[in-house]
């Protein structure tokens, strides 16, 4: 919380308190919490499919099969793309940028 005096307006800098991630969560609503995990975790399972993508990569190439590795390599591209923008939302959730009033 910033506290000013009340008598000049100025911002008394010694009186800065920085709010926890918790604290922030809880100005959220149960809806914006709702969506915040949600995107959280959706983003978290690209992330894990993007890795184990990669792992099959490796082997489609050790078998000699450079295609089918191409093609697994562009689909991790795409999920680690993904995967930041949904972790980008979460924040803006987080940052009140995005909210939702009501889960329907």
């Amino acid at each position: 919380m910033i506290q000013t005096n009340t008598t000049s307006g100025r911002v008394n800098r010694s009186k800065i308190s920085v709010c926890s991630i918790q604290e922030v969560i809880m100005w959220l609503n149960e809806s914006e919490q709702e969506l915040r995990r949600d995107l959280q975790g959706l983003a978290s399972d690209l992330r894990w499919s993007a890795v184990e993508l990669l792992r099959i990569e490796q082997q489609l190439r050790l078998l000699g099969n450079e295609i089918d590795a191409q093609a697994v390599q562009k689909l991790c591209a795409l999920f680690q793309g993904d995967e930041e923008k949904l972790s980008g939302y979460a924040e803006e959730v987080k940052a009140k940028v995005i909210s939702r009033n009501k889960a329907q």
